[in-house]
């Protein structure tokens, strides 16, 4: 049995496939080599690269599964991969798809007024991110893709969110808080779920999101706790 990846039209493939966009031969074959070895869930990363906005236009119109592509800013005009991160971001078959800035070019602007103004999910910049920080950040975003599309060829698992308030009526509030901060995080991230509390005079005031199932049986638990009656 091979454990394959999910992608954009809920097909499976053997691998997850990165898109990376530069004209530099050299950041080309180096991004292939730290980025190819990579793998999530056991299924390795496939990299395909452009040397163009036009051509990577081309690719992704071909591959609606890439599931990231990583856009370097000036290839044929000063401004291709963001005119790239346009396109990408308004294709219905690529909804899924994770959009990274790889530059660092003078003239492009800072990091921060980039990011604000362009649609995209990461920005890496060119000679300052290590091999290990690089491979680190493409894996949350494969993640990232991966849960969007298991969400959206799931819809019968469709996201929940409760919100409460309750009393408390036991005798030590702050090690009840400590018990149920302690039990959430133990166990809320296996079963999908997140949530906040704010506890105030006494009640509790608490948001729960994630699966319709596991809501619903959470907020059941925390029902049938004395300390909290709902």
């Amino acid at each position: 049995m091979t454990n394959d990846a999910p992608t954009g039209d809920g097909a499976r493939t053997q691998r997850w496939p990165v898109l990376v966009v530069d004209d530099d031969p050299a950041v080309l074959r180096l991004a292939s080599l730290i980025l190819g070895g990579e793998s999530l869930d056991g299924v390795p990363v496939e990299v395909l690269t452009a040397a163009s906005g036009a051509e990577a236009r081309s690719v992704l119109m071909a591959r609606p599964d890439v599931a990231v592509a990583v856009i370097d800013v000036i290839m044929e005009t000063q401004e291709s991969g963001l005119d790239l991160v346009r396109w990408l971001s308004a294709c219905p078959a690529h909804v899924a798809t994770r959009r990274v800035l790889h530059t660092g070019q003078p003239g492009e602007g800072r990091e921060e007024q980039v990011s604000r103004s362009t649609d995209i999910h990461d920005y890496w910049a060119k000679g300052t991110l290590r091999a290990p920080e690089m491979r680190r950040r493409l894996v949350f975003q494969l993640r990232q893709h991966r849960d969007l599309v298991q969400m959206r060829t799931r819809p019968s698992e469709a996201l929940r969110c409760v919100a409460y308030r309750s009393r408390y009526v036991g005798e030590g509030i702050d090690a009840d808080v400590e018990r149920i901060h302690a039990s959430a995080q133990r166990h809320n991230p296996e079963f999908g779920v997140t949530g906040a509390l704010l506890v105030c005079e006494g009640c509790f005031f608490q948001l729960l999101e994630g699966p319709t199932a596991e809501v619903q049986e959470l907020y059941a638990r925390i029902a049938r706790d004395p300390a909290t009656p709902t």
